[in-house]
Protein backbone atom coordinates (compact mmCIF):
# COMPACT_ATOMS: atom_id res chain seq x y z
CA UNK A 1 0.00 0.00 0.00
CA UNK A 2 2.79 2.42 0.94
CA UNK A 3 4.69 1.54 -2.23
CA UNK A 4 1.66 2.30 -4.42
CA UNK A 5 1.12 5.57 -2.56
CA UNK A 6 4.79 6.49 -3.06
CA UNK A 7 4.57 5.78 -6.80
CA UNK A 8 1.44 7.90 -7.06
CA UNK A 9 3.06 10.80 -5.18
CA UNK A 10 6.18 10.56 -7.35
CA UNK A 11 4.04 10.64 -10.48
CA UNK A 12 2.08 13.64 -9.24
CA UNK A 13 5.29 15.46 -8.26
CA UNK A 14 6.78 14.77 -11.69
CA UNK A 15 3.65 16.08 -13.39
CA UNK A 16 3.62 19.22 -11.19
CA UNK A 17 7.29 19.83 -12.01
CA UNK A 18 6.69 19.47 -15.74
CA UNK A 19 3.69 21.80 -15.62
CA UNK A 20 5.74 24.37 -13.72
CA UNK A 21 8.59 24.18 -16.23
CA UNK A 22 6.07 24.41 -19.07
CA UNK A 23 4.45 27.47 -17.53
CA UNK A 24 7.80 29.25 -17.03
CA UNK A 25 9.34 28.36 -20.38
CA UNK A 26 6.44 28.90 -22.77
CA UNK A 27 5.67 32.28 -24.29
CA UNK A 28 1.92 32.31 -23.71
CA UNK A 29 1.39 35.36 -25.90
CA UNK A 30 2.92 33.40 -28.75
CA UNK A 31 0.66 30.45 -27.92
CA UNK A 32 -2.41 32.72 -28.06
CA UNK A 33 -1.27 34.14 -31.41
CA UNK A 34 -0.76 30.66 -32.85
CA UNK A 35 -4.15 29.48 -31.63
CA UNK A 36 -5.76 32.52 -33.23
CA UNK A 37 -4.18 31.50 -36.54
CA UNK A 38 -5.42 27.91 -36.44
CA UNK A 39 -7.15 26.62 -39.58
CA UNK A 40 -10.32 25.23 -38.00
CA UNK A 41 -11.47 23.75 -41.33
CA UNK A 42 -9.18 20.77 -40.62
CA UNK A 43 -10.59 20.11 -37.14
CA UNK A 44 -13.43 17.91 -38.42
CA UNK A 45 -11.22 15.66 -40.62
CA UNK A 46 -8.76 15.27 -37.74
CA UNK A 47 -11.55 14.30 -35.36
CA UNK A 48 -12.92 11.75 -37.85
CA UNK A 49 -9.47 10.24 -38.38
CA UNK A 50 -9.01 9.84 -34.63
CA UNK A 51 -12.45 8.25 -34.24
CA UNK A 52 -11.66 5.74 -36.98
CA UNK A 53 -8.26 5.15 -35.36
CA UNK A 54 -9.89 4.19 -32.05
CA UNK A 55 -12.58 2.12 -33.80
CA UNK A 56 -9.88 0.09 -35.59
CA UNK A 57 -8.17 -0.48 -32.24
CA UNK A 58 -11.50 -1.76 -30.94
CA UNK A 59 -11.88 -4.07 -33.96
CA UNK A 60 -8.37 -5.39 -33.32
CA UNK A 61 -9.29 -6.13 -29.70
CA UNK A 62 -12.44 -7.94 -30.84
CA UNK A 63 -10.42 -9.95 -33.36
CA UNK A 64 -7.90 -10.99 -30.69
CA UNK A 65 -10.70 -11.97 -28.32
CA UNK A 66 -12.40 -14.11 -30.96
CA UNK A 67 -15.77 -15.78 -30.69
CA UNK A 68 -15.47 -16.37 -26.97
CA UNK A 69 -16.96 -12.92 -26.44
CA UNK A 70 -20.17 -12.84 -28.45
CA UNK A 71 -20.47 -9.06 -28.40
CA UNK A 72 -21.05 -6.47 -31.10
CA UNK A 73 -18.16 -4.33 -32.33
CA UNK A 74 -19.81 -1.30 -30.74
CA UNK A 75 -19.35 -2.88 -27.31
CA UNK A 76 -15.60 -3.15 -27.89
CA UNK A 77 -15.54 0.41 -29.22
CA UNK A 78 -17.43 1.66 -26.18
CA UNK A 79 -15.10 -0.11 -23.74
CA UNK A 80 -12.06 1.15 -25.66
CA UNK A 81 -13.22 4.77 -25.43
CA UNK A 82 -14.08 4.34 -21.74
CA UNK A 83 -10.57 3.00 -21.09
CA UNK A 84 -8.87 5.92 -22.83
CA UNK A 85 -11.18 8.36 -21.07
CA UNK A 86 -10.22 6.85 -17.71
CA UNK A 87 -6.54 7.40 -18.59
CA UNK A 88 -7.29 11.11 -18.23
CA UNK A 89 -8.68 10.57 -14.74
CA UNK A 90 -6.53 7.94 -13.01
CA UNK A 91 -2.71 7.79 -12.83
CA UNK A 92 -0.35 5.36 -14.58
CA UNK A 93 -2.76 4.76 -17.50
CA UNK A 94 -4.75 2.47 -15.22
CA UNK A 95 -7.74 3.04 -17.50
CA UNK A 96 -6.35 0.16 -19.56
CA UNK A 97 -7.45 -2.17 -16.76
CA UNK A 98 -11.02 -0.92 -16.99
CA UNK A 99 -11.45 -2.41 -20.47
CA UNK A 100 -10.90 -6.08 -19.55
CA UNK A 101 -12.99 -5.62 -16.40
CA UNK A 102 -15.93 -4.32 -18.45
CA UNK A 103 -15.49 -7.08 -21.04
CA UNK A 104 -15.47 -9.83 -18.41
CA UNK A 105 -18.63 -8.41 -16.80
CA UNK A 106 -20.49 -8.20 -20.11
CA UNK A 107 -19.31 -11.60 -21.36
CA UNK A 108 -19.52 -14.25 -18.60
CA UNK A 109 -17.70 -16.79 -20.80
CA UNK A 110 -14.50 -14.74 -20.43
CA UNK A 111 -12.65 -14.57 -17.15
CA UNK A 112 -10.97 -11.35 -16.07
CA UNK A 113 -7.56 -12.97 -16.59
CA UNK A 114 -8.42 -14.00 -20.13
CA UNK A 115 -9.77 -10.54 -20.91
CA UNK A 116 -6.64 -8.95 -19.48
CA UNK A 117 -4.48 -11.22 -21.67
CA UNK A 118 -6.25 -9.94 -24.81
CA UNK A 119 -5.59 -6.31 -23.84
CA UNK A 120 -1.95 -7.04 -23.01
CA UNK A 121 -1.50 -8.81 -26.33
CA UNK A 122 -2.82 -5.74 -28.14
CA UNK A 123 -0.40 -3.56 -26.13
CA UNK A 124 2.43 -5.92 -27.05
CA UNK A 125 1.59 -5.37 -30.71
CA UNK A 126 1.70 -1.62 -30.16
CA UNK A 127 5.08 -1.97 -28.44
CA UNK A 128 6.44 -3.97 -31.36
CA UNK A 129 5.25 -1.33 -33.81
CA UNK A 130 6.84 1.45 -31.73
CA UNK A 131 10.16 -0.43 -31.62
CA UNK A 132 10.13 -0.85 -35.40
CA UNK A 133 9.31 2.85 -35.88
CA UNK A 134 12.11 3.97 -33.58
CA UNK A 135 14.65 1.62 -35.15
CA UNK A 136 13.70 2.94 -38.59
CA UNK A 137 13.98 6.52 -37.30
CA UNK A 138 17.47 5.82 -35.95
CA UNK A 139 18.70 5.01 -39.45
CA UNK A 140 16.51 7.47 -41.40
CA UNK A 141 17.50 10.51 -39.30
CA UNK A 142 21.17 9.63 -38.72
CA UNK A 143 20.68 9.47 -34.96
CA UNK A 144 23.68 9.50 -32.55
CA UNK A 145 25.30 6.22 -31.58
CA UNK A 146 23.95 6.12 -28.04
CA UNK A 147 20.37 6.35 -29.35
CA UNK A 148 20.97 3.60 -31.88
CA UNK A 149 22.43 1.37 -29.15
CA UNK A 150 19.44 2.07 -26.92
CA UNK A 151 17.03 1.08 -29.69
CA UNK A 152 18.85 -2.21 -30.23
CA UNK A 153 18.68 -2.97 -26.51
CA UNK A 154 14.94 -2.17 -26.54
CA UNK A 155 14.47 -4.46 -29.52
CA UNK A 156 16.38 -7.20 -27.69
CA UNK A 157 14.15 -6.90 -24.64
CA UNK A 158 11.07 -7.10 -26.87
CA UNK A 159 12.46 -10.20 -28.59
CA UNK A 160 12.98 -11.94 -25.23
CA UNK A 161 9.40 -11.11 -24.21
CA UNK A 162 8.08 -12.44 -27.51
CA UNK A 163 10.02 -15.69 -27.13
CA UNK A 164 8.81 -16.26 -23.55
CA UNK A 165 5.22 -15.36 -24.40
CA UNK A 166 4.66 -16.96 -27.78
CA UNK A 167 6.74 -20.15 -27.75
CA UNK A 168 4.58 -23.21 -27.00
CA UNK A 169 4.63 -24.30 -23.37
CA UNK A 170 5.93 -27.74 -24.38
CA UNK A 171 9.20 -26.16 -25.55
CA UNK A 172 9.78 -23.68 -22.76
CA UNK A 173 7.99 -25.42 -19.91
CA UNK A 174 10.87 -27.73 -18.90
CA UNK A 175 13.38 -24.86 -19.11
CA UNK A 176 11.60 -22.21 -17.08
CA UNK A 177 11.56 -23.92 -13.65
CA UNK A 178 15.30 -24.69 -13.69
CA UNK A 179 16.07 -21.20 -14.99
CA UNK A 180 13.81 -19.57 -12.38
CA UNK A 181 15.57 -21.24 -9.47
CA UNK A 182 18.82 -19.45 -10.35
CA UNK A 183 17.27 -16.00 -10.24
CA UNK A 184 16.74 -13.65 -7.27
CA UNK A 185 13.31 -13.94 -5.58
CA UNK A 186 11.95 -10.75 -7.17
CA UNK A 187 12.93 -11.90 -10.66
CA UNK A 188 11.47 -15.34 -9.98
CA UNK A 189 8.15 -13.71 -9.13
CA UNK A 190 8.29 -11.54 -12.26
CA UNK A 191 9.06 -14.53 -14.47
CA UNK A 192 6.19 -16.40 -12.86
CA UNK A 193 3.79 -13.57 -13.76
CA UNK A 194 5.16 -13.59 -17.30
CA UNK A 195 4.58 -17.33 -17.59
CA UNK A 196 0.99 -16.84 -16.42
CA UNK A 197 0.51 -14.08 -18.95
CA UNK A 198 1.90 -16.38 -21.64
CA UNK A 199 -0.66 -19.07 -20.80
CA UNK A 200 -3.42 -16.50 -21.10
CA UNK A 201 -2.13 -15.23 -24.44
CA UNK A 202 -1.70 -18.73 -25.84
CA UNK A 203 -5.36 -19.32 -24.99
CA UNK A 204 -6.31 -16.48 -27.33
CA UNK A 205 -5.18 -18.44 -30.38
CA UNK A 206 -2.91 -17.71 -33.32
CA UNK A 207 -2.95 -17.90 -37.10
CA UNK A 208 -4.78 -15.71 -39.57
CA UNK A 209 -6.63 -13.87 -36.80
CA UNK A 210 -3.38 -12.75 -35.18
CA UNK A 211 -1.90 -11.66 -38.51
CA UNK A 212 -5.04 -9.65 -39.25
CA UNK A 213 -4.78 -8.02 -35.82
CA UNK A 214 -1.20 -7.01 -36.66
CA UNK A 215 -2.39 -5.49 -39.93
CA UNK A 216 -5.01 -3.49 -38.03
CA UNK A 217 -2.25 -2.25 -35.72
CA UNK A 218 -0.34 -0.82 -38.68
CA UNK A 219 -3.52 0.67 -40.14
CA UNK A 220 -4.39 2.41 -36.86
CA UNK A 221 -0.88 3.86 -36.63
CA UNK A 222 -1.15 5.09 -40.21
CA UNK A 223 -4.39 6.91 -39.43
CA UNK A 224 -2.81 8.41 -36.32
CA UNK A 225 0.13 9.63 -38.41
CA UNK A 226 -2.17 11.31 -40.92
CA UNK A 227 -4.08 13.00 -38.11
CA UNK A 228 -0.74 14.43 -36.89
CA UNK A 229 0.10 15.65 -40.39
CA UNK A 230 -3.26 17.45 -40.62
CA UNK A 231 -2.77 18.83 -37.12
CA UNK A 232 0.56 20.29 -38.21
CA UNK A 233 -1.11 21.94 -41.19
CA UNK A 234 -3.88 23.25 -38.98
CA UNK A 235 -1.30 24.88 -36.69
CA UNK A 236 0.82 26.21 -39.55
CA UNK A 237 3.69 23.84 -38.65
CA UNK A 238 3.85 21.27 -41.49
CA UNK A 239 5.19 17.81 -40.70
CA UNK A 240 5.86 15.01 -43.19
CA UNK A 241 4.95 11.33 -42.84
CA UNK A 242 8.37 10.17 -41.50
CA UNK A 243 8.29 12.98 -38.94
CA UNK A 244 4.77 11.97 -37.87
CA UNK A 245 5.87 8.37 -37.31
CA UNK A 246 8.89 9.60 -35.33
CA UNK A 247 6.56 11.59 -33.06
CA UNK A 248 4.37 8.49 -32.59
CA UNK A 249 7.40 6.43 -31.60
CA UNK A 250 8.67 9.00 -29.11
CA UNK A 251 5.19 9.46 -27.61
CA UNK A 252 4.96 5.68 -27.23
CA UNK A 253 8.08 5.80 -25.07
CA UNK A 254 6.84 8.87 -23.18
CA UNK A 255 3.53 7.22 -22.31
CA UNK A 256 5.45 4.35 -20.73
CA UNK A 257 7.00 6.75 -18.18
CA UNK A 258 5.43 6.96 -14.71
CA UNK A 259 3.17 9.97 -14.93
CA UNK A 260 -0.02 11.44 -13.49
CA UNK A 261 -3.21 11.45 -15.56
CA UNK A 262 -4.19 13.88 -18.32
CA UNK A 263 -1.79 12.40 -20.89
CA UNK A 264 1.39 14.01 -19.56
CA UNK A 265 3.30 11.87 -22.05
CA UNK A 266 2.71 14.72 -24.48
CA UNK A 267 4.57 17.10 -22.14
CA UNK A 268 7.45 14.64 -21.77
Amino acid sequence: MRRKLAKTLIGLALGALLLTVLYLKVDWDEVATNIAGVDLSLALPIGLLLLVHYFIKALRWQMITGRQAELHSLHFFSYTMIGFMMNNVVPFRAGELVRPWLLSRKSPSLTLGHSLATVLLAKLMDLGAVVLILMWAVFAFDAPGWLAEGMFWLAGVLLVILVLVFLPSSRTGPLLPSFQKRLPPNLQKTLGHLAGFRRGVVGVGFGVRLIAAGALTLLSLGLLAWSMILTGRMLGAPIDLPGAFLVIGMLGVAFAMPAPPAYHGHLH
